[in-house]
């Protein structure tokens, strides 16, 4: 599978965190802090091509990530998270019975690994492994 993403920083009061907030029933003294709108195209390959589009919404407040929608629902979810070296986030969310445990980690500028378990019942169902590469013209200035 190869996956193109983008991810676009959104700021305190942008349009696309006023609504995730509101989808999750925050109040107005509850502003998430800042988000990032991540867009995606995966191309499946092998015997029966397959192409998925879609994005999600992200936005933080302490430490809770909040999403417009999980990886197994279309329906507004949270994550608690925190860094264990500022190389290295780690998440949990759980929602309809599943726990989904993830460890992000940069490696370098251009690379980084993202590790997912995710349980039932206390039973991992699937481990998933993944590689991910940093592809773009042009750094950023936000990054620079």
């Amino acid at each position: 599978m190869v996956s193109f993403l983008t991810v676009r920083f959104l700021a305190r009061g942008s349009d696309e965190l006023t609504e995730l907030a509101q989808m999750h029933g925050l109040t107005d003294g509850e502003i998430l802090v800042c988000g990032a709108k991540t867009t995606w195209e995966s191309n499946y390959s092998g015997p029966a091509f397959k192409q998925v589009t879609g994005s999600t919404v992200f936005g933080v407040l302490g430490t809770t990530l909040y999403r417009d929608r999980g990886f197994a629902t279309s329906k507004p979810v949270t994550a608690q998270f925190y860094l264990s070296d500022p190389k290295t986030m780690r998440l949990r969310t759980e929602y309809s019975g599943s726990v989904f445990e993830e460890e992000i980690k940069l490696i370098g500028s251009n690379y980084r690994t993202r590790q997912t378990i995710i349980s039932r019942a206390n039973e991992e169902q699937m481990i998933g492994q993944y590689l991910e590469r940093r592809l773009f013209e042009e750094m950023p200035e936000v990054f620079a």
